[in-house]
């Protein structure tokens, strides 16, 4: 198991975090197996292992997002600031960012299974206020959506876990030069 988990622990571990610290529902599981209880087991592997499981699909979803996700960032970075950004960097950075949501997190908007717009939320400390804000960047809807509250849903989505997860402050980041 150790040659197969230790290559990818870096980018398991977010995903894996809400599954080992259930140290109690462990000692559940462990104690219907040793006691031949096949209801009470299958019940607390379910607890211990579906809030991985759910997070591992949707990080493996968002990776097969990636392609449109650099896509849709390389546009957005032409559109406003007439660049041309190198894919042999983006595409990976895209990736590292899916696989790390610590560092970055991407909201998705979808259309009849159509990603139309996203935008991605990194956060930043503030030993003032004793908490993170959440910035806005990378925001990007495809022309043929616009005008159509694609971005609003986008932020109103955002601006909701924000709260939920006790952000002080929620900024959207706009480039200047």
């Amino acid at each position: 198991l150790r040659a197969a988990y230790e290559p990818a622990l870096e980018a398991l571990a977010p995903v894996m975090a809400a599954e080992v610290g259930q140290i109690g529902a462990y000692r559940v599981l462990t104690a219907a197996v040793g006691a031949g209880d096949p209801e009470t087991a299958r019940a607390a592997a379910d607890r211990v292992l579906r809030p991985a499981t759910d997070s591992l699909l949707t990080a493996l979803a968002a990776l097969a997002d990636a392609p449109t996700l650099a896509d849709y960032n390389a546009a957005m970075v032409l559109e406003t600031e007439h660049k041309t950004l190198n894919p042999a960097l983006l595409r990976p950075g895209v990736e590292r960012a899916i696989a790390q949501p610590q560092a970055a997190r991407y909201y998705l908007a979808d259309i009849d299974s159509q990603v139309v717009g996203q935008l991605m939320v990194t956060c930043e400390w503030s030993d003032w206020r004793n908490g993170d804000f959440w910035w806005i960047q990378s925001v990007y809807v495809i022309p043929a959506a616009r005008r159509g509250g694609v971005f609003r849903a986008l932020y109103e989505e955002v601006e909701q876990l924000a709260a939920a997860a006790g952000a002080v402050g929620l900024r959207l980041y706009v480039e200047t030069e």
